[in-house]
């Protein structure tokens, strides 16, 4: 008897999944992987939101046909809410994207700041 790995909505008692897709090197597939996943789960019934947090956006570039002006950036910034970022995808199912930013690593970087001025603070 076959073992069925992926179940509809109605059919899962459990909240919401992360499902986290990273890799250091580039060129592995990441962003294939993400988008056939997302398009999967959105065909079998999920709702899915993808989040681009690469500052290549090649997530978001493949899955937009036209650009977006909201970004996560804006999101973390408080530039603006949930609702203005999150972008509808067409086709079969219920899928989303919160769209990337090359200023994301700006984020980072500033994280980092911030920590490394805590860690010398007396």
């Amino acid at each position: 008897m076959s073992k069925k790995i992926i179940t509809t909505k109605a059919e899962s008692k459990l909240g919401p999944k992360v499902i986290s897709i990273s890799n250091r090197k580039g060129g592995v597939g990441k962003t294939t992987l993400t988008t056939v996943m997302a398009e999967e789960l959105a065909n079998a019934g999920y709702s899915v939101v993808m989040l681009d947090l690469d500052s290549q956006t090649d997530l978001t570039d493949i899955n937009l046909s036209q650009k977006n002006d909201s970004k996560f950036f804006d999101l973390l910034t408080g530039q603006k809410a949930l609702e203005e970022v999150v972008v509808e995808l067409p086709g079969k199912g219920d899928k989303k994207i919160i769209t990337g930013s090359a200023r994301v690593d700006e984020i980072q970087t500033g994280v980092s700041n911030t920590l490394t001025l805590i860690k010398r603070s007396p």
